[in-house]
């Protein structure tokens, strides 16, 4: 993501320069000068912002990245979506084409800021339904809400957000809610008591399931002398289960219906995994443990953060359904095609929705908050509702 970002500052910062140029005359130097600083100054605001956030700020706590989030935003409006009437203006000399290229740039300022004030809390609700001979008749009806990537240090209202996403989770009466990890931005701190009390909001009959994702083991925290990562995700989890949450540290439970039972299996992020976590295929990682005592002719449940360790939970699991988030469809989608067209396609192998492999599924959420920009373009932020119905060993 930097580098896509460098490389488009440096082609902005070219083409501003040439039309400086042009407008003002090399043999004007002062203006020259003083115009093309003003317009690099908008072309690098990310670049300009690490260096100083690299110079001045031994650690990167939530309220710096939030600014970070809504500069690069600024970036965006003010640099990028120049681009087109830009690239216009040198081009061509034709009036026609140069409001054409204004109103597209002004058609992108439009969408970002819908983006952010609009699509961002626009919740989606999808309902999957998944059968399985192995589902017990009396699990018939079972109701899982998934949901992940609250990011909730970076939500621009986080009480009301969280309240507004319980009371729609809530409506579904569910069995479990499975928080799919990446509760917080940065650091545990994020859960403030009034998040806390947002949170307490969410209900479940069976229990709310948790694990942990890339941004809540405090791999993004750089002061390791007060906020060790192993001492973050300590906390985290403490926090987690105060709200009566029951984080699945790499570990199964049970649930029962009657006589009746299934599995849910909780894959902890793993450190050793964040120099890969966008990449298509992983370096070995053992979590073989997490699924001692499940029994492989029962139904069985597990929550990844991370959906490309589907390949290996099919390897060496029974594994009947894994529910997954991470990747945010990069919170850009266009609704193209049944699964839609994200930038995420290039990264990502599996990407967002549901994917039926060895007659066993993933299902990858697209989140809920924000990384990086406070904004969804298309990609609207997902609320999954899952029921669990049994099926005849004769039905096609």
């Amino acid at each position: 993501m930097a580098w896509l970002i460098l490389i488009c500052s440096l082609i902005l910062a070219a083409i501003d320069y040439r039309i400086a140029k042009r407008v003002i005359g090399s043999e004007n130097r002062r203006a020259l000068k003083h115009t093309v600083s003003i317009l690099l100054s908008l072309d690098f605001i990310p670049q300009i912002f690490t260096v100083i956030t690299f110079i001045l700020f031994r650690d990167n706590p939530t309220w710096l990245i939030m600014v970070g989030n809504w500069l690069l935003l600024t970036y965006f409006i003010l640099a990028v979506a120049r681009a087109p009437f830009n690239i216009v203006f040198l081009a061509s000399q034709n009036r026609l084409a140069r409001l054409l290229g204004a109103a597209i740039g002004l058609a992108i300022v439009i969408v970002l800021l819908y983006g952010t004030i609009s699509t961002r809390t626009d919740y989606t609700i999808n309902r999957i339904t998944i059968e399985s001979e192995k589902i017990p008749e009396s699990f018939s009806g079972y109701t899982i809400v998934q949901l992940s990537d609250l990011h909730v240090g970076t939500m621009v209202n986080p009480e009301k957000e969280i309240s507004d996403i319980a009371a729609i989770c809530n409506t579904a009466n569910p069995d479990i809610i499975a928080m799919c990890g990446d509760l917080v931005n940065i650091r545990y701190e994020e859960l403030t008591p009034s998040i806390k009390n947002a949170l307490k909001k969410f209900s479940a009959k069976d229990g709310i399931y948790s694990i942990t994702g890339n941004h809540d083991v405090g791999v993004y925290i750089k002061d390791s002398l007060r906020y060790t990562p192993d001492n973050n995700t300590h906390q985290l989890i403490l926090q987690q289960e105060t709200l009566g949450w029951i984080v699945l540290d790499n570990e199964s439970e049970k649930i029962y219906r009657a006589e009746d039972s299934i599995y849910i299996t909780g894959i902890s992020y793993s450190k050793e995994l964040q120099d890969h976590r966008h990449s298509r295929h992983l370096p070995e990682t053992d979590f073989a443990s997490a699924y001692d005592g499940v029994d492989t002719n029962s139904f069985s449940i597990t929550l990844s953060h991370i959906p490309q360790l589907w390949d290996k939970i099919l390897q060496e699991s029974s594994s009947d359904l894994t529910l997954a988030g991470h990747v945010h469809s990069m919170q850009i989608k266009f609704p193209i095609g049944e699964r839609g067209i994200s930038p995420a396609m290039i990264l990502y192998k599996r990407w967002s929705g549901l994917y039926e492999e060895q007659g066993r599924w993933l299902y990858i959420n697209d989140g809920i908050g924000c990384v990086g920009f406070p904004m969804r373009i298309g990609a609207k932020p997902e609320i999954t509702i899952f029921e669990l119905r049994p099926k005849s060993p004769n039905s096609n």
